[in-house]
């Protein structure tokens, strides 16, 4: 199948600094990918340097082109809004769509205009003037407006409240589901994104911890909850992580068979949070 985005040994460096390791990621369409990482984690520089913001080396193509050599003409099929992107105060609404249509033949006016009824915002609103939240629903509106193959977001609903990301969430990503469009999401909040995800990439210290299939994720890892007296008997299998919790310890498992667990306690699937801070912990006490 066909990759919106694919890397192979993708390293970005910051003088002497390393600040990418050998990334190597494979993003098909159809996709709803969460990039996940704490802060400073790599997120940022990873997307910047997928669309060729940074200086790279290794083996990168974005719908089968290479960005570091085509430059701009990559975004008439990918959208990307940065964590640090700035909406120009000074326009109104509608000024912004206007302007959006004359630089983006993939923006559609009037798509753009429907969303933004829905979202209860005036287009003739100055956007200097819109609360945070407001912005943040404008740059959904934006996004959704533009015919994109791939949409690539570095924090879009960064200090926003979590009914709020998830409804933002929610109105973005369902013009992506069932379609042969992907979105690449980066966050630091895992329980705000989880439910929406296709797939998921876990970053930290610049290196890929694990790319995969939310589904895959759901048939590898288990948490066992076992009373302390067979704690020594749980503790038996390969396990990624143990942390104490009432009565017993909570354990985590990769790739071990549920029979092989069901007579030690309580099994549940294990989430996504608690995945990702065993991979980078790397166990528990």
């Amino acid at each position: 199948m066909e990759s919106l985005i694919r890397t192979v040994d993708l390293k970005c460096m910051y003088g002497w600094s390393t600040v990418l390791r050998e990334i190597n990621i494979n993003i098909e369409p159809g996709k709803i990918v969460g990039l996940i990482g704490p802060n400073g984690a790599g997120k940022t520089t990873l997307l910047k340097s997928i669309v060729g913001f940074n200086k790279s080396v290794g083996d990168l193509l974005v719908l089968n082109r290479d960005p570091r050599l085509v430059g701009a003409s990559l975004f008439k099929d990918v959208f990307f809004i940065s964590d640090s992107s700035v909406l120009p105060g000074w326009m109104k609404i509608k000024e912004l769509f206007s302007y959006m249509s004359g630089i983006h033949e993939n923006f559609d006016f009037e798509r753009a205009t429907t969303l933004l009824d829905s979202s209860g915002m005036d287009v003739r609103a100055q956007i200097g003037k819109l609360s945070k939240g407001m912005v943040a629903q404008l740059y959904v509106v934006i996004a959704g407006a533009v015919d994109s193959r791939l949409l690539i977001l570095d924090e879009p609903t960064l200090g926003l409240d979590l009914l709020f990301k998830k409804r933002l969430y929610k109105n973005l990503l369902q013009e992506y589901l069932h379609s042969d469009r992907s979105v690449l999401i980066s966050t630091h909040e895992i329980f705000e994104i989880e439910e929406f995800l296709s797939d998921v990439i876990f970053i930290n210290n610049g290196e890929v911890l694990l790319s995969s299939s939310m589904d895959y994720l759901a048939s590898q890892f288990l948490e066992l909850n076992v009373k302390s007296e067979q704690v020594a008997l749980a503790q038996a299998f390969p396990f990624v992580s143990s942390r104490a919790c009432p009565g017993g310890r909570q354990i985590l498992y990769r790739g071990v068979d549920r029979k092989e667990l069901e007579h030690l306690g309580e099994i549940k699937q294990s989430s996504l949070s608690d995945i990702f801070l065993a991979l980078t912990a790397g166990g528990g006490s």
